[in-house]
């Protein structure tokens, strides 16, 4: 039981149109919540700079985030996200917080000089948004070593 909030978005996190529906589902299970058409809505030119943005939520607490675009990730206008984290440690794990100024698809995250195991990986943040990723801390670090071995890359790192 939770809602879903969607927008549609520029890159940089303006609103276009957004809206919210509760949603019960089984666990592990999809269910069909509303078709939005925004076809008439875009012209071509807009579709490189805007996102449909979707958010699952259980009542405070942001379950999952989803980014859908309407162009082929290589003609996207992408601009520096501005990718930046905060860590915290919580017991032997690593909590990372992941922000980003416009939305950065694909982001990488590592720990230089550690064959971390992140609990997600290649994920998007949509503009102004965080997203929170967890990871074992390794043996014999301290949070402050994880820190500055921290690396993070997005899709437009890549082209850059």
């Amino acid at each position: 039981n939770g809602a879903v909030r969607w927008s549609l978005e520029t890159l940089e996190g303006h609103t276009l149109a957004s809206g919210e529906e509760g949603v019960t589902a089984p666990p592990l299970a999809s269910v069909h919540l509303r078709t939005l058409d925004f076809q008439d809505r875009l012209t071509d030119d807009e579709q490189r700079n805007v996102a449909f943005v979707a958010e699952l939520w259980n009542g405070a607490e942001r379950q999952a985030v989803q980014v859908a675009t309407f162009v082929p990730n290589k003609h996207l206008t992408l601009s520096d996200p501005c990718l930046s984290a905060q860590l915290q440690l919580r017991e032997d794990s690593l909590v990372i917080h992941v922000t980003a100024h416009t939305l950065a698809r694909f982001v990488e995250v590592a720990l230089e000089g550690a064959d971390a195991v992140f609990s997600d990986n290649y994920f998007d943040v949509p503009a102004g948004r965080t997203v929170d990723i967890t990871c074992p801390l390794p043996t014999g670090w301290t949070a402050d070593q994880a820190s500055k071995a921290l690396r993070l890359r997005s899709l437009y790192q890549s082209f850059a």
